[in-house]
């Protein structure tokens, strides 16, 4: 349940809050692919796998992400440093990266709320590709 929610809040929040763009859910569903930035160096949320691979919780939110949509995906390593420049660009239609909430950053994108840890304690668990949405 708790996933569930956080990643209708991604759906809804994430996409489409650079400056200037049109929906961005239409440019999505037109190209039939979502394009995700996760983090690739801060395991367990975002890292490469064994054979190369990006795994993690952000990457496996962006998967589900994508499903939920009906479009491919196209996840794209980002870093602390360049995460909110390449969603400002238009590199990508969205971000599932770990942020820190600042006021700054607020005036750059709209943030989830609440953030992954505001609840405090949380037990995170996969659910079965076969559950009803």
């Amino acid at each position: 349940m708790i996933l569930r929610s956080l990643l209708c809040t991604l759906a809804l929040l994430w996409l489409g809050i650079a400056a200037g763009r049109a929906d961005p859910l239409d440019g999505v569903h037109q190209r039939g692919v979502l394009v995700v930035g996760v983090k690739a160096d801060y395991p367990p949320f975002g890292m490469i796998g064994a054979s190369g691979e990006m795994i993690g919780l952000e990457p496996d939110l962006a998967a589900d992400l994508a499903r939920r949509l009906g479009v491919a995906l196209r996840l794209v390593a980002v870093t602390s440093a360049n995460r909110l420049q390449m969603l400002a660009e238009g590199r990508v239609d969205a971000l599932i990266a770990t942020l820190g909430v600042t006021p700054q950053r607020r005036a750059l994108a709209t943030l989830v709320e609440p953030d992954y840890y505001a609840s405090g304690v949380s037990v995170l668990q996969p659910v079965s590709r076969q559950a009803p949405d």
